[in-house]
């Protein structure tokens, strides 16, 4: 077996495997691990026929959505110039346009939400520039795969975010 195609194979189970959490913010709950459409896709690969190739394709995607979740981690948790504690990628605090989350256009977000939010837009965008590598038949089921992930990892977001705030009064 040559060393790409083990790396590959290794790269792959651990795409598999369920993610652990993510280390808990030093001021927060537990977070989840950054959403993966792709990687929850890939551990259906055998249901959906993916096939070698297609799966190093998706490693690549997936590969792309972890530096720029990095990217976007750093960025978003970075102060702003002059501005201690805001948002940097959105210093007004103000959510915009692009949100279906129930919230009105001038809410005040925070940051931890903003950050995640923008994990979820990451990985969106990930998944649906895969549509290309699947063959005829396997775009449907995979994208049946991730609805579901994705709704899954939104209930499970907010179950978190009910234990971190405690019951409603």
């Amino acid at each position: 077996m040559s060393g790409a195609l083990a790396a590959a194979l290794a790269a792959l189970l651990c795409a598999q495997a369920p993610p652990g959490p993510e280390p808990a913010p030093k001021d927060g709950p537990a977070a989840l691990p950054p959403p993966s459409t792709v990687r929850a896709v890939l551990a259906h690969r055998k249901e959906l026929g993916i096939d070698e190739g297609q799966a190093a394709q998706l490693l690549q995607i997936q590969a792309r959505l972890d530096r720029e979740n990095d990217e976007t981690r750093s960025r978003l948790r970075a102060p702003a110039p002059g501005r201690s504690g805001s948002l940097a990628a959105n210093p007004d605090g103000r959510r915009h346009l692009g949100r279906q989350d129930g919230r009105k256009g001038d809410e005040p977000v925070g940051r931890e939400e903003a950050l995640a939010n923008a994990l979820a837009d990451n990985d969106t965008r990930a998944f649906l520039g895969a549509e290309p590598i699947f063959r005829p038949g396997q775009w449907e089921r995979a994208l049946r795969i991730a609805e579901k992930y994705r709704m899954d990892y939104a209930d499970e977001r907010e179950a978190l975010q009910r234990r971190a705030t405690g019951p409603s009064r």
